[in-house]
């Protein structure tokens, strides 16, 4: 994967500054020891600098197009170089490191040739001056100290045949470093590419069993006596298409269904085993047959002899026979309850699922159940599915949530490991204290612990 534009002028604009810095340094030296050509040559290459530095800056794309521009401030740059190192002692110039960093800057593009380029041209224009200097064809000079040394043959072979071996080499180390490090990059993107390719492709997957599962988990209940509410928060969060989304394996379901003549409310609250795509698995097949059921039971006519508590052990069991072919590879908690919304009278099965919460005149208490159902998915033929029933008084308000609201992070131990409490108490004191104000006590929840699960709350409230 190449990189993007913004990327090479963040990688370009550090040197692009030095070059600048240190041309008005130098334009400082030549002018003040009186060399005016090479303080015009200066000038020459500050404007030169900062006409690149704009260039690369606003107008990358026309740089991108025109490659070949490249070498023009290159050569401005070596041979700036070359003056540098002429003023300042010729072979015993430490500005002979000027060479060495553009070689070595230059053998960092993709475009071998550039540190080539670089590398030779700054070899053989090092060898002509110094050839020039030798052969006393133009003064030795020294802007930094006064004394006057010769370059003797060895030297000026010396420093000649050096510059152009630690350039060739600087180049050839760095190019294969780089180019090295460029493949490895181009793996790693690759390899980071198909990952965001395949978690696409699973949030997609994620977004699909979530939408299939949000006209199952809807309220549907018609009464004016009785009010419904539902907070869910599942655990796998995902992203798709700049939109949040969720993923559990948490249910809530409530609808209106006839019963011997009478109008009842089925309320359910599910949590299927396993977190995001696993447990929404369960949840979606929960929330298919559970929609089949209560249609059925809304537009055909069934045996007039049938009750409540009967209902909901056909019901149960059908559910059970479903979950039983899974063999235990998907199990289901879940309350199951009926309320006559004239008088009250609430039936209710509870398969392994938390104690309901009942919150009457500023108190919350469980609604125990000694004798509880197991899980769908586990009941063996023969079992019993226990029934249960209570009454819901004016003003009261029932709480029905999954395990999620009490398996909560207290904090972390000394070694940093999560701290979870399962206290049920917890939950009742939350609305104890919002006075059954559910969002508000889910949002302490929320601000005060960490959740482990999927979480879900139905309250009804009997007006």
């Amino acid at each position: 994967m190449t990189k993007s534009s913004k990327e090479h002028i963040k990688d370009s604009r550090g040197s692009n500054i030095v070059r600048i810095v240190f041309s008005f340094i130098f334009l400082f030296s030549f002018f003040i020891n009186g060399y005016i050509i090479l303080s015009a040559f200066s000038l020459l290459h500050i404007i030169s600098s900062i006409w690149w530095l704009w260039l690369i800056e606003t107008n990358y794309a026309y740089y991108d197009t025109h490659a070949r521009l490249w070498y023009f401030p290159a050569t401005l740059d070596i041979i700036f170089i070359s003056a540098s190192v002429f003023v300042t002692g010729v072979s015993y110039s430490p500005a002979i490191l000027g060479y060495v960093i553009v070689t070595a800057f230059s053998s960092t593009d993709m475009i071998q040739n550039r540190g080539r380029f670089s590398a030779y041209a700054s070899s053989l224009t090092f060898f002509a001056m110094d050839c020039l200097v030798y052969f006393h064809i133009v003064p030795k000079i020294n802007i930094l100290t006064d004394s006057q040394v010769e370059i003797t043959t060895f030297s000026f072979v010396l420093s000649g045949l050096l510059l152009i071996l630690v350039c060739l080499v600087t180049n050839k180390v760095i190019s294969s470093i780089y180019l090295q490090l460029s493949e490895k990059n181009l793996k790693l993107s690759e390899s980071l590419k198909k990952i965001n390719e395949l978690k696409l492709q699973q949030d997609g997957d994620y977004y699909l069993t979530s939408l299939l599962l949000e006209p199952l988990a809807s309220n549907l209940a018609d009464s004016k006596r009785v009010q419904i509410e539902f907070n869910i928060r599942q655990y796998k969060r995902f992203i798709f298409r700049d939109f949040m989304n969720e993923l559990g394996g948490d249910i809530c379901l409530a609808d209106s269904i006839p019963i011997q003549g009478k109008k009842y409310i089925i309320i359910v609250n599910g949590d299927a085993m396993g977190k995001s795509m696993q447990g929404a698995g369960g949840a979606l097949v929960l929330g298919v047959v559970l929609k089949s059921i209560i249609t059925r039971s809304q537009l055909i006519m069934e045996d007039k002899n049938i009750t409540p508590i009967l209902w909901l052990e056909r019901s149960f069991r059908e559910l059970n026979e479903v979950f039983y072919s899974f063999e235990g590879y998907m199990l289901v908690s879940v309350f199951i309850a009926l309320l006559d919304e004239e008088t009250g009278e609430t039936f209710f099965v509870n398969a392994e699922h938390p104690h309901a919460v009942l919150y009457r005149d500023g108190k919350a208490s469980f609604i125990l159940n000694e004798n509880r159902t197991r899980k769908i998915g586990t009941l063996g033929e023969g079992e019993q599915v226990k029934v249960e029933r209570f009454r819901l008084e004016s003003g009261d308000e029932l709480f029905i949530g999954s395990d999620g609201k009490d398996d909560l992070v207290v904090g972390k131990s000394e070694s940093g490991e999560r701290r979870i409490d399962s206290d049920d108490e917890i939950f009742l004191k939350l609305i104890e204290k919002n006075s059954g104000n559910l969002s508000q006590t889910v949002t302490d929840i929320e601000n005060q612990f960490e959740l482990t699960d999927d979480f879900s709350v139905i309250k009804i409230k009997f007006l």
